[in-house]
């Protein structure tokens, strides 16, 4: 197993993401959560950022799994700044859909 080249993962994703490459940034960032063993705290960071990506594609369902996922990895993460907000539009936005 390739554990350095593991651990560019993440600077993969970011690159990808900046250069607004969102869904290939999301499978960069996945990949790297199912190969390198995180703490709890960047697993939760991760997963907010791939929630972030979602909610930027318009994808409100995957978005409020992931941000989910990461309040479950870190219960703490709901007193950052906008976490709820986020939340309540990905609710808001899926119930608007159903409708």
């Amino acid at each position: 197993k390739d554990k350095l080249w593991d651990s560019k993962l993440i600077s993969l994703a970011e690159k990808l993401r900046s250069d607004g490459l969102m869904d290939k940034a999301i499978e960069q960032y996945q990949d790297y959560l199912d190969k390198v063993p995180v703490d709890l705290a960047t697993r939760a960071q991760v997963s907010l950022s791939i929630a972030d990506l979602y909610m930027e594609l318009s994808n409100f369902r995957e978005a409020l799994v992931w941000f989910y996922k990461a309040e479950l990895a870190n219960p703490e993460i709901v007193k950052t700044e906008g976490f709820s907000a986020k939340v309540d539009t990905c609710q808001t936005q899926i119930k608007t859909v159903r409708r």
